[in-house]
């Protein structure tokens, strides 16, 4: 059997961020992730803000990701049912990034830089069938691996500055299957933004009494402009009741401070005249509506804004880079 790559960078990097809009997918429950079929086909996804690549054999996971924004790639390879290799899943939870190993030992010392480990994802093909090429992006905080069969892929990423890590696992030779339907995206997400925020009414109910001795902090960084690092923000008032609704509905996703206002998103969280924080539920056109605390010393859902009257504005917080 071909020798494959030794430990990477990743080890040592525990990454920063973080979802048109990402959620990560789910830590699954079970030791193994892999299937029970003689072989089967693995699925490859990509979001479009993180850049990361994810890969799962599952249909379901599959289809979740494509609903919640993902981009599918049809597939990645094919993997054997078992073999003597398994490759290892891990999350990193403060990344939202996933990374994929044969290397127990490799596998053992992310744990203790605080990754997760998930399951045996898939399997690799002790014949050494098809090289599974790895390439690692030394400048990226998520997405930093790229794992594929195309050599072509794989030169042109080293060429553009990714380092070569050889081979990570082996797929078959087995024909694909025929490619499943992806599921019908009715929207680019945002109502599903909506929902889960919407969700926190009955926690949060119009005229609770918030003031400034409510606080919160992020689960989320903030990458701020003129920084290359992220910091959890700990919100008093106003911007810890945004910062609840922007977790509840992002989970760990980054977020970016910005200062242009050209493009809002639901879940935007916009500072209004360096005082007041709002986050924006939903967008019908230029008007924004929004929630809000510490309004009157209270909760506060519905009021609406317009982008027209955005000259007071001082920045934005975004989980869209």
């Amino acid at each position: 059997m071909k020798k494959i790559n030794r430990f990477s960078a990743i080890a040592l990097a525990v990454g920063l961020v973080l979802s048109s809009l990402v959620f990560v997918p789910a830590k699954s429950a079970g030791v193994s992730c892999a299937a029970g079929s003689d072989s089967v086909g693995v699925f490859r996804l990509y979001n479009r803000s993180s850049g990361e690549h994810f890969y799962t054999y599952s249909q379901a996971e599959r289809d979740n990701l494509i609903r919640a924004g993902w981009k599918g790639e049809g597939y990645g390879w094919m993997a054997p049912s078992y073999s003597n290799t398994p490759v290892y899943r891990l999350y990193n939870p403060n990344a939202g990034d996933h990374h994929y190993t044969t290397n127990a030992a490799e596998r053992d010392m992310l744990v203790l830089n605080g990754w997760s480990y998930e399951c045996i994802s898939w399997y690799s093909d002790d014949a050494g069938s098809v090289p599974v090429y790895r390439q690692y992006n030394p400048n990226a905080t998520t997405g930093a691996h790229n794992y594929t069969t195309n050599a072509g892929e794989a030169v042109s990423l080293i060429n553009a500055g990714w380092h070569d890590e050889s081979v990570g696992w082996y797929g078959t030779s087995d024909p694909y299957p025929e490619y499943p339907a992806e599921p019908e995206v009715q929207n680019d997400g945002s109502s599903d933004i909506t929902a889960r925020m919407l969700a926190l009414k009955a926690q949060y109910p119009e005229g609770m009494p918030w003031t400034n001795d409510n606080y919160y902090t992020s689960k989320a960084l903030l990458y701020q402009e003129g920084r290359d690092y992220g910091v959890h923000m700990t919100g008093a008032g106003c911007a810890g009741f945004a910062l609840i609704l922007g977790d509840a509905a992002f989970g760990e996703f980054p977020m970016y401070e910005k200062t242009s206002f050209d493009t809002i998103h639901v879940g935007d969280i916009i500072r209004i005249g360096g005082y007041h924080s709002v986050i924006v539920t939903e967008i019908n056109g230029d008007t924004l509506t929004i929630a809000e605390g510490n309004y009157n010393s209270s909760i506060h859902w519905g009021r609406k804004l317009s982008m027209k009257d955005k000259g007071d504005w001082t920045y934005i917080w975004t989980r869209y880079k």
